[in-house]
């Protein structure tokens, strides 16, 4: 039962609805401080201010003549697909590409956090789920009914704050968790390019191979340390291919996830839209089932995308690889090899097809990599730890996501009262700090 002084306003009432321009900016191959959000940008709650297209001032200003995005403007997506919700919390330079919505709240009736957290409940989701079918080639949210949509808010705006301050919290969490993982990310990329790229290896107490002149021999990848070799990387992993699981055996919450090609991203595992089934096929081998930081690679469609995959019951899908190292001592630095740029490169070349690319498993495992000598052998097992960290981080979040999506739909709907939770949010912050 929701609280006595909470109303009801149609979505008109609390804020206001700007649509995107309906054409594709022309976007350039380089970075600039404009950036362009599509569909694909906005997923979970979360915009990917990552993988955007960038566009000059000139075509900035012109597809922001509606109205520019601005800090705690909500996004929703309208169609492809219906109803992902964001909102913009730093002042980067933003514009929205086609089928978005810019919604800014009326601060006098509703906080832009809430109007954020109430387009993600039941109450709002449901309504936008009615428009299934509404187009004539795909579903999408018009406006005009938009704006009738029901909302239930408490009456002051304090007690709005005290509710989404819970569930700020822990995205405010997570995304610290995020950052952290960038960041170990991103020294694991450094370490390797100073090891094995610049050869700046450590060799002595404060000293690296290079700059203490170290000798260096020709090979077909150039000049590379002495005893180093160049190999293949089907020296240091096997690839295992995923099961051809039969669509038409999939639930709706079976018991084994099935992982396919869309929950395999750059350096992330999605953990959200899971096939599942109820029985393991009789040919299913062994290898074909995932564990926990075991490496899978995309074959299909934006190849050779990496990820550490963690969780229980997880089966590989077909145009899915599992890359299974020889030496477990060097499953971490396999990944950061695949994941490094140089590794990136060469299996885009690879990828064959016009309309999708497409990986071949063979060709993939004959790709050259630069392996040191026995002496440095060491070297190759100083990853470890660090993608430790990451899977454990992930796990984290996991944990945050569930808290957060068992909370949201309750407090949104008053069901619970914000000191039966308060309390026991701070415990629970505490516990994953």
């Amino acid at each position: 039962m929701g609280y006595e002084n909470w109303v009801t306003y149609t979505l008109g009432d609390v804020c206001t609805v700007t649509d995107c321009q309906h054409k594709t900016a022309p976007s350039v191959d380089f970075k600039t401080p404009y950036k362009m959000l599509r569909t694909s940008n906005i997923r979970n709650g979360r915009i990917d201010n990552i993988n955007v297209n960038y566009v000059t001032r000139e075509i900035y200003e012109e597809w922001s003549v509606r109205g520019k995005l601005e800090f705690n403007d909500v996004i929703l997506t309208r169609e492809a697909p219906m109803g992902e919700v964001g909102i913009i919390k730093s002042e980067e330079k933003f514009f929205l590409g086609q089928r978005m919505l810019q919604l800014k709240a009326n601060r006098n009736i509703i906080t832009p956090d809430f109007l954020y957290y109430a387009l993600q409940a039941k109450e709002l989701q449901n309504q936008i789920k009615m428009q299934e079918g509404t187009g004539s080639v795909v579903s999408n949210i018009r406006i005009p009914l938009l704006k009738k949509f029901s909302v239930s808010l408490p009456r002051t705006i304090q007690q709005q704050e005290r509710i989404t301050k819970i569930l700020r919290d822990i995205d405010n969490k997570i995304e610290i968790n995020n950052e952290i993982n960038k960041g170990l990310e991103e020294l694991a990329q450094t370490i390797y390019k100073r090891w094995f790229i610049d050869f700046e290896f450590p060799v002595g107490k404060g000293e690296t191979y290079k700059t203490s002149g170290g000798k260096f021999v020709d090979s077909d990848l150039g000049l590379i340390p002495e005893g180093w070799r160049v190999s293949q990387l089907n020296e240091i992993f096997n690839i295992v291919n995923g099961f051809a699981f039969q669509s038409k055996n999939y639930l709706e919450d079976g018991l084994y996830k099935v992982v396919t090609i869309k929950n395999v991203e750059d350096g992330f595992f999605d953990k959200q839209n899971f096939k599942t089934i109820n029985e393991l096929p009789l040919k299913l081998k062994e290898e074909q089932k995932i564990k926990e930081c075991d490496i899978l690679m995309s074959l299909t469609g934006n190849v050779g995308r990496v990820c550490l995959a963690y969780g229980n019951d997880l089966m590989l899908n077909q145009r899915v690889a599992k890359i299974t190292p020889k030496n477990i001592k060097m499953n971490g630095f396999i990944y950061v090899l695949l994941r490094n740029n140089r590794t990136k490169d060469m299996i885009v070349r690879i990828g064959k097809g016009t309309a999708q690319q497409n990986l071949s498993s063979t060709e993939l495992k004959n790709l050259p990599c630069i392996l040191p000598s026995t002496k440095h052998g060491n070297l190759l097992f100083s990853f470890n730890e660090i993608i430790s960290k990451i899977v454990g981080n992930f796990k984290e979040i996991e944990t945050l996501i569930e808290l957060r999506n068992t909370l949201l739909p309750k407090l949104m709907s008053g069901e619970i009262h914000i000191p039966e939770v308060e309390g026991e949010m701070e415990r629970c912050l505490q516990r994953v700090n």
